[in-house]
């Protein structure tokens, strides 16, 4: 046997597949509420065994692994959340990210089993699509995961534009759960919101609506902006949250719809993902952006410099633009001139 002399460390290939684990660890966790008996005060990993009707010494494996992600603390063999985990990761938490865990895991995994037969697709690879997302559940389960940063800033940034508070009707473009809606209402109770998204979806939009308390305020319309459906009329505001790179091929002709539903004067925002030349390499972005591809879509980032151009064209001026290096998410508003 002749043994290879060794010029590099293969610690980081081994990292790169024991941090694979990362996320299945994290789902396995907030399925069985680890994080619930860890919130208020610490306890011992045989405590946590009997809460969770688990095994003792695989519970404590279980809760050093949660430690070395940095979402558990250790003293003296007992446990405790850190303040992450206690905003976000206890069921009773008003911002509980539970539901973000489970379907971003159950994405990926659906994504990133065949990846080699997916990236070989020479033709165009089928959009994911599942009866999951037809559901109640599903639904406010999207909702849910506005609410870890994207749907704060967003409403934060809405309601400093010129006029807000005069507004009276707005769109909310593929909004289903309406959580952004909601948000805006909340701030400015006249406001009456269209969410306006696929037929199928509308249904439990509705239901979901009306659970949270605002069946008067939001109301549905059926559209597929790739058809010659129309969004309405005389709004002031029209948002579009997390939803614009499904029609990355046809951008123009979709902001062209949504400049004609605007009353002049009235402003589009844009929440969405975005990419800039000279940002700082990110793992959680390049991910997002591979899977999104995998899924059938030409990709989920967009540049300012495309949506400016594009929101030119269409007979928009006045931006507005807050950037967030945290979420990567771009909030950019501008004006129907």
């Amino acid at each position: 046997m002749q043994i290879p002399k060794l010029k590099e460390s293969f610690r980081p290939v081994a990292d790169i597949v024991h941090q694979g684990m990362n996320s299945f660890i994290l789902a396995a966790a907030v399925d069985m509420k680890v994080f619930d008996h860890l919130d208020k005060k610490a306890v011992s990993f045989s405590v946590v065994a009997q809460l969770i009707a688990a095994t003792a010494n695989r519970t404590e494996a279980l809760l050093d692994c949660l430690v070395a992600l940095g979402l558990v603390v250790k003293e003296s063999n007992e446990y405790l959340n850190t303040k992450v985990a206690s905003e976000y990761l206890v069921s009773t938490a008003p911002a509980y990210q539970g539901p973000y865990v489970e379907m971003t895991t159950g994405f990926n995994i659906k994504m990133l089993q065949n990846i080699p037969e997916l990236i070989k697709n020479t033709g165009n690879p089928e959009r994911w699509d599942s009866e999951e997302w037809l559901s109640v559940h599903t639904v406010k389960m999207l909702g849910t995961t506005s609410l870890h940063g994207s749907l704060q800033n967003a409403v934060a940034f809405i309601k400093a534009l010129s006029g807000f508070f005069e507004f009276e009707k707005m769109c909310d473009v593929g909004g289903n759960h309406g959580f952004y809606s909601m948000g805006l209402i909340d701030e400015n109770p006249r406001l009456q919101a269209v969410v306006c998204d696929l037929p199928g979806l509308l249904k439990q939009a509705a239901n979901v609506h009306t659970e949270m308390g605002y069946g008067e305020s939001i109301s549905v319309r059926s559209v597929d902006l790739e058809s010659d459906d129309l969004l309405g009329t005389d709004y002031d505001l029209v948002l579009a949250s997390h939803v614009l790179y499904d029609w990355s091929g046809t951008l123009l002709s979709v902001v062209e719809k949504i400049a004609g539903s605007l009353k002049s004067g009235g402003y589009f925002v844009s929440n969405h993902m975005y990419k800039d030349e000279g940002m700082p390499p990110s793992l959680s972005a390049s991910v997002l952006e591979l899977t999104t591809r995998l899924a059938g879509y030409s990709g989920h980032h967009i540049s300012e410099a495309e949506l400016r151009e594009v929101l030119t064209t269409a007979g928009f001026g006045d931006f507005v633009v807050s950037e967030s290096d945290e979420t990567r998410c771009l909030l950019l508003a501008a004006r129907k001139i």
